[in-house]
């Protein structure tokens, strides 16, 4: 059955839920590693969007993009 959800998006959800349940000893070479894995997959994720869609979608994306950066300062 196909749902059409990413991949990576799937991983970065499952990510999220275990690591505020769990609770996990981070590192600091793991905190290092999920910096760059963040900076690489914000230049990833701009090498894949297209104008027109932008233009079309602007309230949601910038909603999306509102809600990561708060759930990145905490």
């Amino acid at each position: 059955m196909k749902i059409g959800i990413s991949v990576a998006l799937v991983e970065i959800i499952v990510g999220v839920i275990a690591g505020n349940t769990i609770h996990p000893n981070i590192t600091p070479w793991v905190k290092f590693l999920s910096s760059f894995g963040a900076v690489i997959l914000t230049f990833l994720a701009r090498a894949e969007l297209e104008r027109d869609v932008i233009k079309k979608y602007w309230k949601e994306s910038l909603i999306f993009g509102l809600i990561g950066f708060r759930v990145s300062q905490k």
